[in-house]
């Protein structure tokens, strides 16, 4: 028998209701994802993602504004947040955003990570 068979009547996906998905949706919609035009107030996804809503390209952020939104981000994140680092281990929420705030070697891998999260994000429609 091939590894890759399933068995008789086992699922192949989950399958999650309509109204979850879209709840799940529009959470992603809410996260921080840039600063408006003026560079002072932080934009949510769905801002950066509306045409008539001006906002600033990640690669518009001074050092100063891309360290605030990540320090941001994070502190949205749930106190059971985890991040695994190759060569660090396992980061808990409290050492993430201490390592940020420093600017430290984990600091700016896991800005790095937030970069090409909110890159990609911000691209999907």
């Amino acid at each position: 028998m091939n590894k890759s068979s399933k068995s008789a009547g086992q699922p192949t996906r989950r399958h999650r209701n309509r109204s979850q998905s879209l709840d799940s949706k529009k959470a992603d919609l809410n996260q921080l994802a840039s600063y408006h035009i003026d560079g002072q107030k932080i934009a949510t996804l769905h801002e950066v993602r509306d045409p008539s809503v001006p906002t600033m390209s990640l690669f518009e952020l001074t050092e100063d504004q891309r360290v605030n939104l990540v320090l941001e981000r994070l502190r949205k994140e749930p106190d059971n947040f985890r991040i695994g680092i190759i060569g660090h281990g396992i980061i808990d929420k409290t050492r993430a955003i201490a390592e940020v705030q420093v600017r430290s070697r984990i600091g700016r891998t896991i800005m790095e990570i937030e970069h090409n999260l909110l890159l990609r994000l911000a691209e999907a429609s």
